[in-house]
């Protein structure tokens, strides 16, 4: 293995640092482990930089009309978190501030000019995974082989659409090399966790947006998600997040250096990340007033429902004990509602089921897809031909974790025959499980958003509690419960000696329950396909009657 490598990604993460205004600058080593506080530590924020950044992109959007904050002041403001937030976690894999403050300024000026905001999120800032095309910035998305080579020409779709409204860019954020961990670890190293940055996992794949949001280094972000990669860091942060249906947002210039290919196997799809469940809404509703499907065509969405179905667990791996505690806390919060309806849902897959060997007998495993044998066929149809092709050409390693998901694919390309069968299955597979939904009458279903909290780092392997709504594209949003791992009642799996199969075990065993005290607890909302609104609507109801339980 050639080592050339390392000095050209020491040369890309020092182009990020020397962006940092120097009076921003900081000494990583001497930081805690727990860093999600830091703005409130550093003197370099004024009272004016902290109130801002704890506003929500909502009510910085009303004040930003209103004209209490110039967009001057706001972009200051950010510029100083995100430079302190990077240093801590290593979440930026693009800094340009000069920019930010010229864009700041210009829209300043068009409001004195017209006495009135430029459009509907003027001054917002919003942070923008790496893979998304900002004019004049490079796109590599994981693979140091592509450093310097995707200059963008022009803005992606989306970004276009933002801009327009009045956004202000002023970052991207680290992804993992092929964009496929639920962890976020590159040629840049690891993004980790603001509430343990030593051991800890930022998630993925969009863990700099998880790790920058939830340290109030941006109001709003853009991740993507074809196995988690929202849902994954807005739970391992503490955050909201959201995967649409695929096909609703725009996709125009989203790279992936063609890894997972672009085909319609399991459909990719952008979305939010951000503080509040009205700051999704506000993104979704930006977007699709700019009626982007006339460039990337989908389908109206339908009305809102109320009546919700739950599981604790997939029948495959046990989640964790803070898992459990956060998912029977939310149902039971849930129980005083008047307007909800909870039914217990446990659907079965008796044709696409596993039969795994446990440590005593045979089991069969409900509610899964076997991943190795179609949803890793499906995200690398080449047999992770290209995927290797790229760490090559630049000489980096494989990471771990890549080598984790390339186990799961075909050792080959599948052939055309092949690759038919596999979406005659998916497609089954969907039918049926709209058939569950539509049996058990359910509109919404609140399941955990990962077996465990936060991982360690470079544990990341099983994505069934996410992955599986990829695959059937039905849009999930993560909502923070307002509980955090407690060790002195978290503690009811420390003894576990059965296991169901190797992941379970693996799970388990990989959960460490001291270097996890004080992470977010989340939960996962799940709707049906095109059914978007009826997501929000219910998670309104879950996120308030939760913000109750916990006096948020």
């Amino acid at each position: 293995m050639s080592h050339d490598w390392q000095p050209k990604a020491a040369a890309a993460k020092a182009r990020t640092q020397a962006r940092i205004p120097s009076p921003l600058c900081i000494s990583a080593s001497s930081l805690a482990s727990r860093v999600i506080d830091l703005w409130k530590e550093r003197a370099a924020l004024s009272p004016l930089d902290r109130e801002i950044i704890q506003l929500d992109a909502t009510d910085l959007r009303d004040r930003l009309a209103s004209r209490v904050y110039t967009a001057l002041q706001v972009t200051q403001a950010y510029i100083k978190s995100a430079s302190l937030a990077h240093q801590a976690v290593n979440c930026l894999t693009d800094f340009f501030p000069e920019e930010a403050l010229e864009r700041a300024k210009w829209l300043d000026q068009q409001y004195d000019i017209n006495q009135g905001p430029v459009g509907p999120l003027h001054g917002v800032p919003i942070s923008v995974k790496d893979q998304v095309d900002i004019a004049g910035k490079d796109s590599p998305a994981g693979f140091l082989s592509q450093v310097g080579k995707n200059i963008a020409e022009q803005d992606a779709h989306v970004i276009q659409i933002l801009r327009a409204a009045g956004a202000v860019f002023y970052c991207k954020t680290t992804l993992p090399q092929a964009i496929m961990h639920l962890e976020t670890n590159s040629y840049l190293g690891p993004t980790t966790n603001p509430y343990n940055r030593n051991t800890i996992s930022a998630g993925g794949s969009s863990g700099g947006e998880g790790a920058l949001i939830a340290m109030k280094g941006s109001p709003l972000g853009i991740g993507t998600d074809i196995g988690g990669s929202i849902r994954s860091p807005a739970a391992a942060n503490g955050i909201y997040g959201f995967k649409p249906t695929a096909g609703i947002l725009p996709l125009i210039g989203f790279r992936n250096h063609g890894c997972i290919l672009g085909v319609d196997r399991i459909p990719p799809t952008q979305g939010p990340m951000g503080r509040s469940i009205r700051d999704l809404e506000l993104y979704m509703q930006v977007v699709l007033a700019a009626e982007p499907w006339r460039r990337d065509p989908r389908p109206e969405t339908p009305q809102k429902r109320t009546r919700i179905g739950w599981f604790i667990d997939d029948g495959v791996v046990t989640p964790t004990a803070p898992i459990r505690r956060g998912m029977e806390a939310t149902l039971s919060a849930l129980r005083s509602c008047t307007d909800v309806e909870l039914v217990e849902f446990l659907p079965i897959e008796p044709e696409e089921c596993w039969n795994l060997a446990a440590s005593h007998n045979t089991i069969t495993l409900r509610f899964v897809l076997v991943l190795n044998e179609l949803e890793g066929k499906l995200y690398f149809c080449d047999g992770g031909q290209r995927l290797r092709a790229q760490c090559a050409a630049s000489g980096e390693p494989v990471l771990d974790l890549s080598e984790w998901i390339l186990s799961q694919a075909a050792p080959e390309p599948v052939t055309l025959q092949e690759y038919s069968a596999l979406m005659l299955r998916r497609l089954e597979l969907r039918n049926r499980v709209a058939a569950q939904w539509l049996s058990a009458e359910i509109d919404v279903l609140l399941c955990p958003a990962g077996a465990s909290v936060a991982p360690k780092l470079n544990t990341a392997r099983y994505w069934n509690y996410t992955s599986y709504w990829n695959l059937v594209n039905y849009p999930a949003m993560v909502i923070p419960t307002g509980l955090y791992v407690d060790g002195r009642i978290d503690n009811l799996d420390q003894s576990r000696t059965s296991f169901r199969n190797p992941q379970d075990e693996y799970n388990t065993k990989s959960f460490d329950l001291k270097a996890s005290e004080g992470l977010p607890i989340c939960v996962q909302l799940v709707g049906r396909i095109w059914q978007d609104q009826a997501v929000f609507s219910a998670a309104n109801k879950v996120d308030s009657v939760l913000r109750h339980l916990t006096k948020r």
